[in-house]
Parts: C-alpha cells; structure tokens; sequence
C-alpha cells in the first residue's frame, strides 16, 4: 500500500480464478453494477470500488482526495 499514492487511485482491477471464487463462503470485493467479465480462461474479472483489508474495507471513493 506504501506505492498508492493519494489522489490517483479510483478503482483496482483483480483477477480471482473462478475456482477461488466459487470456495468462497463470503463476498472479498463488490463489484460494479456490471457483470464480472469471464475470459477464454475462466478467470472472472471484476473492477471494484471497495476491497477489504483484514475485518475492515479501504473505500477508494472515501479516501481519494
């Protein structure tokens, strides 16, 4: 986190393989109103506004000043 620097980031880009996804018993990122796009390989990509940390969320929006 140390290389984000304040004021550029809106959104980040994961990448989690739909067997990871599908082993998940909790939502790791909330995705935009859009569906997550599938490749050819099966990876599901979404682009997410939130993601969390540990017990709690970093909210891009919130902290993009």
């Amino acid at each position: 986190m140390k290389d984000i620097k304040k004021g550029h980031l809106t959104s980040i880009q994961v990448t989690i393989p739909t067997s990871v996804v599908e082993s998940l018993d909790f939502i790791v990122a909330e995705s935009q109103k859009e569906e997550p796009e599938v490749n050819r390989n099966g990876v599901v990509s979404y682009a997410i506004q939130k993601f969390y940390v540990d017990e709690g969320y970093y909210d891009l929006k919130e902290h993009d000043e």
